[in-house]
C-alpha cells in the first residue's frame, strides 16, 4: 500500500472544501445575497458566532460568521444535492479503506510465503575416501602391519555424495537438479555433462543423491603439497544446481560450488575439507545468474 494513501484523502477533502467555499461565493446568487443581507445588518450575533468559535478579532470574527451562516443555510437549502456529494464522499473514504487493506494483506500473504516456502541447499557433503593403506589394513584383517607413510595418500577410490537441504516449512515440487566436478581440464563452472534428475524434499527435512566418483581428482592436489609445490596448486571443485517450485507455485534456483582440499595432519589419516569457491553460490534471492 503507498502509505501516503491517507494523507492524499485529507488533502482531498481540504482542496474540495477550499473549491466548495470559492464556487458559492463566486457564482450562488442565494449565498451572494444573504452574504450581503447580514453584511448591511449592524452584525452583533455574527461578531457573537465569531467571537466564539475563532476569536480571532472583532471583524473577522463577522466575515466568518456571515460565511458560516449563509453556508449553513445554503446546505440546508440544497440537502438533497449534498446529500449524494456526502454519498460520494463516503465511497470514496470507504475505497481508500479497501485499498489500505488489500495491500496490508498482500503484504501479510507475501511474508507468510517467504518465511513456510521451501528453501533448498546443500547442506554437507558425505565422502568415501580409500587409500592403499586401507586395502592394506583391511587384508590384514587386524593382524599387526607395516604401512609405508606415503601409502596414506595413494588413493585407491574417492568418491563425494552432496545432502541436500530444506529449510522451509513446506515441500519442494518438481525439483531437479545437476552436477559436475572437475579437476583442472576446461569444463566450465556452471556446465554440465550431465543430465538433470529429481529429487523431493519434505519440510525441515535432508536427501541424499548418489555419490559422485572423482577417479584421479585428488592425486594433482597430493603431489604438489609433498613432491612438486611449484606454481598454484590445482584445484579440484564440485558444483551444482537446483530448481525446484514451492507449494504456492512460484519458481526457485540455488547454485552452489565448493573447492575440495585434501590435508594429512602430522601422523592422522588424510582428511577432506569443502570451501565455498567463487561466485557460483546464489539463489533466486540474489539474482545474479539466471538459468539459461
Amino acid at each position: 500500500m503507498p502509505q501516503g494513501a491517507p494523507v492524499r484523502f485529507a488533502l482531498f477533502c481540504l482542496i474540495g472544501a477550499f473549491l466548495f467555499i470559492s464556487v458559492e461565493n463566486l457564482f450562488v446568487d442565494s449565498f451572494q445575497n444573504c452574504v450581503a443581507y447580514n453584511h448591511a445588518d449592524d452584525g452583533n450575533q455574527y461578531r457573537y458566532y465569531g467571537a466564539s468559535f475563532f476569536v480571532v478579532g472583532h471583524w473577522a470574527g463577522q466575515i466568518i460568521g456571515r460565511e458560516a451562516i449563509c453556508t449553513f443555510r445554503f446546505v440546508d437549502r440544497h440537502n438533497g444535492l449534498f446529500a449524494v456529494v456526502a454519498g460520494f464522499a463516503v465511497a470514496g473514504f470507504t475505497y481508500t479503506l479497501w485499498y489500505v487493506s488489500r495491500d496490508a494483506v498482500g503484504l501479510a500473504q507475501i511474508e507468510f510465503e517467504t518465511t513456510q516456502r521451501a528453501f533448498v541447499f546443500v547442506d554437507s557433503f558425505n565422502k568415501e575416501l580409500t587409500t592403499e593403506a586401507d586395502r592394506m589394513r583391511l587384508k590384514a584383517a587386524g593382524a599387526p602391519i607395516f604401512i609405508p607413510p606415503e601409502y596414506e595418500m595413494e588413493i585407491r577410490r574417492f568418491a563425494v555424495q552432496p545432502v541436500w537441504g530444506n529449510s522451509g516449512s513446506t515441500p519442494t515440487r518438481a525439483m531437479r537438479f545437476q552436477m559436475d566436478w572437475q579437476s583442472g581440464g576446461d569444463t566450465r563452472i556452471g556446465t554440465y555433462r550431465n543430465v538433470e534428475q529429481q529429487l523431493f524434499i519434505a519440510p525441515k527435512a535432508k536427501e541424499t543423491t548418489e555419490f559422485i566418483d572423482m577417479p584421479g581428482g585428488l592425486e594433482p592436489i597430493i603431489r604438489y603439497n609433498t613432491k612438486d609445490p611449484l606454481g598454484l596448486e590445482p584445484l579440484l571443485l564440485i558444483w551444482g544446481r537446483a530448481d525446484y517450485m514451492d507449494i504456492f507455485g512460484d519458481p526457485h534456483w540455488i547454485e552452489w560450488c565448493y573447492r575440495i582440499r585434501p590435508s594429512r595432519p602430522q601422523g592422522e589419516k588424510l582428511q577432506i575439507s569443502f570451501i565455498q569457491y567463487g561466485e557460483y553460490n546464489d539463489s533466486d534471492d540474489g539474482q545474479k545468474h539466471q538459468r539459461n
